[in-house]
């Protein structure tokens, strides 16, 4: 039986580097002349050096992206060289070629942060593939900073603050964003400010400020945004105000696939303007309480979830006994100032979980979640009794009437509430100012 034996693959220089500028350092002419035969049309420009000096003079003149250097050389060696030209460039990619496996030599190449490591004679293979490896990292360095370029300019012209996030820091951002934290680069930035620390807490704002990493920040937000717009407020340091923003996310392909784009448009008025509105659909222009729009929408809420739990739920509704002749009395804007009051002693003498509010002209209602009728009951005779002993600066004293129900798991807003106004109808029956539980 014969064995096949495949033949070692070799390795050939890449397209790659003909996009690539190479210097050679070596004193031998013999092996210069051999290696500019090698890769003289391998690469776009091939320079070439006798000694450490030319191999420095021709650096700083031609700026290559690959070095390949000989060790020991006359007038200045290949590590003396390495360490002048890192003074210049700390990022330009250097190969040791050398007969000698000098444990001295290494570790100066390594303290210089030389790519690679070649012993003479050289093996083509080694060297292509050193050589790929290297081209195809340049190459991807150069585009990326090409994007980064244009994002930069792209970013430099935006009126709303852009930066580019990555490896738990701020890359780029344009002045807009530098002006806002009081910074001029974004190294400061860096060094100065924990982005995720800026976001301020609020119940319709991103917060997270219990992450310290900014790529984990990022990870939320992508979250967040799944579920909602991402909206987050953050103070201007140049005024000390609070401002809003709306946050977009991008994601920049062509980089290292973990870098965003982050635009934050200011939304403070829009934001403040709908804050406005959803308190006009939300309180009581009068009293500030809770509306009758509201009260349904918590009401229907609360329904469902005591429901679901098998949880007691109580309500209460009362009004201001003999309103009609209050207002006589102290006219429409003394009614109004006591409804305002009694609104006031409302929120004073019941607890902070139960829910309120004005129903209607002069009626108030009540939401009592995990609480039994019984309770409701005790709840509303003290409350009663508050409002007979409390002296209203208009008319010194009101009284008010109050029906309670238990709200049955077959009950809707309109029967529980209907059921508690019979109760409140009866209480006026009674002589008003008592509590009627139905």
């Amino acid at each position: 039986m014969i064995e096949k034996i495949k033949k070692r693959e070799r390795i050939r220089a890449s397209e790659d580097l003909r996009e690539i500028d190479l210097l050679f350092v070596e004193d031998e002419e013999l092996i210069r002349e051999s290696f500019r035969r090698m890769m003289g049309k391998k690469v776009r420009n091939f320079y070439l050096a006798s000694n450490g000096e030319e191999g420095l003079e021709v650096f700083k003149q031609k700026s290559p992206q690959i070095i390949i250097s000989d060790i020991q050389m006359p007038k200045m060696n290949g590590i003396q060289m390495i360490s002048k030209i890192r003074k210049f460039d700390k990022d330009v990619k250097i190969m040791i070629v050398s007969a000698f496996n000098d444990s001295e030599y290494l570790f100066k190449a390594i303290e210089n942060d030389v790519s690679s490591y070649l012993v003479k004679p050289i093996n083509k293979s080694k060297l292509y593939k050193q050589l790929n490896d290297l081209a195809q990292m340049i190459l991807f360095e150069e585009n990326k900073n090409k994007i980064f370029d244009i994002v930069n300019q792209v970013i430099s012209h935006q009126e709303n603050m852009v930066i580019v996030v990555g490896e738990n820091q701020v890359k780029l951002a344009n002045q807009e964003f530098l002006n806002y934290f009081s910074v001029k680069t974004t190294q400061e930035f860096n060094k100065r400010v924990d982005l995720c620390q800026e976001f301020l807490k609020g119940s319709e704002y991103f917060f997270a400020n219990t992450l310290h990493n900014i790529d984990d920040c990022i990870e939320e937000m992508n979250f967040e945004k799944i579920k909602n717009n991402i909206i987050i407020s953050m103070r201007d340091t140049r005024d000390n105000f609070a401002k809003d923003f709306l946050v977009k996310m991008t994601k920049l392909n062509g980089l290292d696939g973990h870098s965003y784009v982050l635009t934050f448009t200011n939304i403070t008025d829009i934001s403040r303007k709908s804050k406005y509105y959803e308190k006009r659909a939300t309180y009581d222009d009068l009293t500030k309480i809770y509306n009758k729009a509201k009260f349904n929408e918590l009401f229907e809420r609360n329904i469902f979830l005591c429901r679901n739990k098998n949880l007691d739920l109580s309500l209460i509704l009362f009004d201001i006994d003999n309103f009609k002749i209050v207002n006589e009395k102290c006219g429409h804007i003394g009614g109004d100032k006591i409804l305002l009051q009694l609104a006031l002693l409302l929120q004073e003498n019941i607890a902070s979980n139960y829910i309120y509010a004005r129903w209607g002209g002069e009626e108030f209602i009540v939401l009592l979640p995990k609480v039994c009728v019984e309770k409701a009951v005790e709840v509303a005779e003290n409350l009663r009794i508050a409002i007979e002993s409390y002296t209203f600066k208009t008319i010194e004293k009101i009284t008010c009437s109050f029906g309670v129900t238990k709200v049955e798991n077959y009950d809707t807003i309109e029967s529980s509430i209907k059921r508690a106004d019979e109760g409140l109808y009866r209480a006026k029956n009674a002589g008003r100012n008592v509590v009627i539980e139905l």
